[in-house]
């Protein structure tokens, strides 16, 4: 890929080889001051049509400009962005198909080439390595990007491929390559990062088949927004069993059914239900369980910010008395 750090620095140097502004260059490419120091501070690169005319500026060849100053280390780079400059694309494809530029020329200079032509040119290549499908992910259509993958991987694929690939392609899609995965490749650190690009009954499969590998702290709370609530409930009967810690409880309750949070409490010595994890609880529980629990409590541990934050969730009588036996104690 094109480094636009490396290739803003050269041409930051080429500016100030010819004692100019970045106002000056700009009105000479009649582009904003701004857009020259987003290149020269390496946050963009410049149009496909600006190149070749930075690199007249500067009296340098393309190749010598994108490879800050390496003409070199060019695979047909200059002659791919000088050919699309004017509107001559089918030339592209003449020299790829003649092997007088290499893949890596189009995959390079992805950033700069409009999607729907960067289309019809990686459509020109027979063969197109994963590595480089990963690399022009971001600047293909999901149909162009999902057929080259068809073609790249038969009967499995990477899951550190799968993993880069998922945020570019359609759900159905996407699930049709995990089925290529074996089960066990499938943990649940795999899970975390793909699970938002999933279709849910795909998202629950997979959870199914790893449940009792979701002892992990960091696991279930990435997962919590995207799974079925029986799966959350299942993984409550772990924090009742001691498999979990209860602190989870606070981060995955909003995404857990009334009836499992109940039942869980219920189970839990009311020792173990301090007021800390009953203030982040009682938004998702029926006023009555919220009363019953505050009332198996010692209310000193009630005051302030804990009795505030539980006063919306329960009656004016349980509220009442509470702060009347804060008041008695004191």
């Amino acid at each position: 890929m094109l480094d636009a750090r490396k290739i803003g620095a050269y041409i930051s140097s080429l500016r100030k080889e010819k004692d100019w502004t970045q106002v000056e260059l700009a009105d000479k490419l009649n582009v904003s001051h701004q857009a020259v120091s987003k290149w020269e501070r390496g946050e963009s690169l410049p149009d496909i049509g600006i190149i070749p005319k930075l690199a007249e500026l500067f009296n340098k060849t393309v190749d010598e400009l994108i490879n800050h100053g390496d003409s070199y280390a060019s695979k047909g780079h200059g002659r791919v962005i000088n050919s699309i400059y004017k509107n001559k694309s089918e030339k592209v494809i003449e020299m790829l198909k003649d092997g007088e530029i290499e893949t890596e020329a189009i995959v390079d200079t992805a950033p700069i080439i409009k999607p729907k032509l960067l289309g019809k040119l990686v459509n020109e290549i027979d063969v197109m390595k994963i590595e480089h499908i990963v690399n022009l992910a971001p600047f293909l259509d999901k149909d162009t990007l999902e057929k080259l993958i068809n073609y790249a991987t038969k009967d499995t694929i990477d899951i550190e491929y799968l993993t880069l690939l998922a945020p570019f392609l359609s759900d159905t899609f996407l699930d049709s390559l995990v089925d290529k995965i074996e089960d066990k490749e499938l943990n649940a650190e795999v899970l975390v990062t793909i699970v938002p690009f999933l279709r849910r009954e795909k998202i629950n499969e997979l959870v199914d088949k790893n449940i009792e590998e979701l002892n992990s702290r960091e696991y279930i709370v990435a997962l919590a927004p995207f799974i079925g609530k029986e799966y959350i409930d299942k993984i409550l009967k772990k924090i009742s069993s001691g498999e979990i810690d209860k602190s989870l409880l606070m981060e995955i309750a909003p995404f857990a059914s009334q009836e499992a949070l109940l039942e869980l409490v219920r189970e839990l010595d009311e020792k173990i239900i301090d007021s800390e994890l009953l203030m982040f609880i009682a938004p998702f529980l029926s006023k009555k369980s919220i009363e019953d629990m505050i009332c198996k409590m010692n209310f000193d541990d009630l005051e302030g910010e804990v009795l505030s934050a539980l006063a919306p969730f329960i009656g004016k009588e349980t509220l009442a008395k509470v702060i009347n036996s804060v008041l008695d104690n004191k």
